[in-house]
Order: structure tokens, then sequence, then C-alpha cells
């Protein structure tokens, strides 16, 4: 085994992947400056072997010290948050694409062998043809898809450096370990949260938008199978990590209310409520997942119904 660092590894992808990746028998680092990851997720890997180190990613000599004598690094630490980006693109900028830059510079000092690094489905933004191919990217939206589409660009140039280097579209990450407050699609644990205690959610729309939702598992299978063994990813610089499933957002809270009457034998099922569509919402997103099938011979394990059920069982030991 050997080495990894990962940069937003106090996160809800990034702890994740730490865990998974310790069991494997790997030496885990993390980087983080718990803006939107959390202190006692950091100080719960530590106590696990896990070599943490606080900071921001666009620090110089922090960055050298946690990548020194790492074979691979996950980098998943960015601002995601698209409102954000749209009241302050020029942070959003200066930590995922000037940060991103950084990153790829280090590798490239200390010798890394592998680089994968968080993309999104923003870089597609609104696109009638379903499901979506890596190649229908590039109608950009916001600031926060802007510096995703950018570091795309830093990954194919890093690989004419010679750094083995894979930007992954996440589409709708979901799963144990997500918080109602995180970055992440947290409208999931905000509704099992909700629904358990009786209140009814609101829909934004008549509900029948569509996502394409993949489990944090899946996706760090995805990740691992960039960092371990041969590299078979030579042919493309991008992948979409998804499952080219449509889950309508009524689909989404069935699914909710079946896990919590597996769990409360007295729960009455909720219907939602519809408010007003949400300005610039995309209605339909679903991607297509032929290329890392075909290339890196990845396929998404976890049923959606089963992962529900999952986070909806931690939700409910959680409060």
């Amino acid at each position: 085994m050997g080495n990894l660092l990962i940069t937003g590894g106090a996160g809800f992808i990034g702890s994740t992947l730490a865990k998974i990746v310790l069991e494997r028998g790997w030496n885990v680092r993390i980087l983080d400056n718990l803006s939107t990851g959390l202190e006692s997720t950091a100080r719960e890997l530590e106590n696990m072997g896990v070599k943490v180190f606080l900071g921001d990613i666009r620090d110089d000599s922090l960055l050298d010290s946690a990548m020194e004598g790492c074979d691979a690094v996950a980098h998943l630490a960015a601002q995601v948050s698209v409102p954000l980006s749209v009241s302050n693109p020029e942070e959003t900028m200066s930590i995922n694409v000037d940060g991103t830059s950084k990153v790829i510079a280090a590798c490239l000092k200390h010798g890394v062998k592998r680089l994968i690094i968080a993309s999104s489905a923003a870089v597609y933004g609104e696109t009638e043809s379903l499901p979506l191919k890596e190649e229908d990217a590039g109608h950009i939206l916001s600031p926060y898809a802007q510096s995703k589409w950018e570091n795309e660009t830093q990954i194919a140039d890093a690989r004419k450096k010679g750094l083995h280097a894979t930007a992954l579209r996440f589409f709708n990450v979901y799963g144990v370990g997500q918080r109602p407050d995180g970055a992440y699609a947290a409208v999931i644990p905000k509704f099992a949260d909700m629904m358990a205690q009786g209140i009814i959610p609101q829909l934004n729309g008549d509900g029948l938008h569509t996502r394409d939702f993949v489990h944090v598992h899946d996706v760090c299978g995805a990740i691992y199978s960039l960092i371990e063994g041969d590299w078979k990813a030579e042919q493309f610089h991008v992948y979409n990590v998804a499952t080219q499933t449509k889950i309508t957002l009524l689909e989404l809270v069935a699914a909710i209310n079946n896990s919590l009457s597996s769990f409360l034998p007295d729960y009455i099922h909720i219907s939602p409520t519809h408010g007003p569509e949400r300005v610039g919402d995309i209605r339909h997103s679903m991607a297509s997942i032929e290329r890392i099938q075909n290339t890196l011979d990845w396929n998404p394990k976890v049923d959606f119904e089963e992962g529900i059920k999952g986070l909806v069982q931690e939700r409910l030991s959680l409060n």
C-alpha cells in the first residue's frame, strides 16, 4: 500500500474515504481548514491513526508538510456552495482554482503518482439531452461551475507534465455521515429529520424534478479505483460518477417514508407540500456512466432504497 493525502478529509466524502482506505491498509493523512468539515470528525480520524493537518490548501508550507512522501492525493477540498460562489466569486475561484493549482504543483514537486480531484455535475448546467455524457459539459451557470470547469483544464495540463491525474464529476452524493447542515445535497438528512418528527417537508415546484443520486460508498469506490492498482485512465482525464438513474423528489420522499416505517412502528407516511419553483433550478439531471464502466470497470453497487435506509437509520440514532 502507500501514503494517501485527502484534502477536505474532515468533510462528508473525505472522511468516508479516509475510513475505507484505512481499512485497506493505507497510511492516511488529511488536510482540512474545518470551514465545512467538523473538528470532531478530524479528531475521530486522528484516533483511528490518521495524521491530521489543519489549515488551508493555499498555505504552501503546510501543503508541503502534508504531501511529503505521499503516493496519492485525493483533492476534495473546495468551496462547494453555488449561492456563496455567486455572492463571493473571487473567494470561490481563489479556493477552487488557485488552491488546486497549488495542490498540482505540490504533487509534481513531491513525485506523487496519482491525483484525483472532485469535479461536479454543475459543469453541465441545463442540458436537454440525457443521459449527460462527459463531452456535453460546458454550459456554465455559476462561478462554482466555472471553477470546476477550470479544475478539469488544470488536470488535463497536469497530465502533460507526467502526473497521473483525473477529475471525477460527482452527481448528487448522499449516504451515511451526511449532515443536514452539510455542504453536499443536505436535503436528504434534512427531510429525514423533519419527517421523523412528523414535520411536513416542502418541495420546490411539483416534485417531478429528477436527480442522479449516487451513494458516498460508490463515490469512494470510484476514487479508490484510481488510487490503487494499474493505471487504467490514460484515455480520458474526466469521468462521471453517478448511477445513470433518474429519481424524482417525490420518489425521494417516498423512500424516506418507507425507511422511517421500517424503523418506527407507529410512523404515518407524510405527503410533502409544494412551494414555488426555485429560480435557476435544473429540471432534470442524469449522467451517462458508460465511460467509467468501460475504462475503469467501475459500477455503482448501493441500491437507492438501501442507501436511504442506512442514512435514515443513522439520523434516527443521532436524534
